[in-house]
């Protein structure tokens, strides 16, 4: 079973982060103003285990993120999962794919006055990179790190992953820095195909078309490596694309004009 989650939706300055002018670039009217962008996690279910890829909260401003005016988000992920009959606990496998505070500030909760981890029974797994980034956020007990994945850590939750790894038959993450220095995306095979959950690789269609947009955080060049390297696997498995930012499924097509993103309904 497959299950789509959505955590919230912020407003993004696409503009800004890919320091691009909207005014040179009458095709994409979508860099004049805010756009709101989901904030998704994805949950596998099998016999074999269950998979939640990202565990994202909704936040009204951290790290400067821009709010959308009156927005109700939906419930809690976890509250989410067991909804589709999914209990937290039920949880095997919990991959991170990266420590970008949108895709971890949901990993705990606050149980008399001591951080534990939600997915008390899953292993957490989160590139070497991204652990070392964070190195200096952690030693703040007051940081949403330590809060998050120090409590994972403390727990003996937390797995650090250096390189492709098959966490189940089938399911294997793949490294994919840019984005972070640990990025990483997870590809899943399925009974009617290929499924990759991309995290950050992309944040917004356009940057399908526009393969030379990144926002201006990322490492250029691992993040173009990352990116030419998802491509030429994903385009011959012709796989169904799950990217964090980017509501709903979808598949990178060969057009006339180049690649472009078009929604799937999986």
């Amino acid at each position: 079973m497959i299950t789509l989650l959505n955590a919230s939706k912020m407003l993004a300055n696409l503009a800004e982060w890919y320091q691009v002018n909207p005014a040179s670039e009458p095709d994409y009217p979508e860099l004049a103003a805010l756009q709101p962008v989901a904030c998704q996690a994805l949950c596998i279910t099998r016999p074999d285990g269950v998979l939640l890829i990202d565990a994202p909260a909704h936040d009204d401003n951290p790290s400067g993120a821009v709010p959308l005016p009156g927005y109700l988000p939906p419930p809690p992920i976890e509250e989410q999962l067991l909804a589709a009959g999914i209990a937290p606990e039920a949880v095997t496998h919990l991959a991170i794919t990266h420590a970008h505070w949108d895709h971890f500030n949901g990993l705990t909760r606050l149980v008399d006055g001591e951080d534990r981890p939600i997915y008390a029974n899953a292993v957490h797994y989160l590139g070497r990179g991204d652990w070392e980034m964070i190195q200096p956020q952690l030693v703040d007990a007051d940081s949403m790190q330590s809060h998050t994945l120090g409590a994972v850590a403390r727990a003996g939750l937390l797995q650090l992953v250096d390189g492709e790894v098959e966490i189940l038959p089938g399911i294997r993450i793949i490294p994919a820095p840019g984005e972070s220095p640990g990025h990483q995306i997870v590809r899943i095979e399925t009974g009617d195909g290929i499924l990759y959950h991309v995290g950050d690789l992309y944040h917004h269609t356009a940057e399908v078309a526009r393969p030379e947009w990144a926002c201006h955080w990322a490492e250029a060049t691992a993040h173009n490596a990352s990116r030419r390297a998802f491509l030429a696997a994903v385009l011959p498995e012709n796989a169904t694309v799950l990217a964090s930012h980017i509501e709903g499924f979808g598949q990178i097509v060969q057009a006339d004009s180049g690649l472009r993103w078009v929604e799937s309904s999986r």
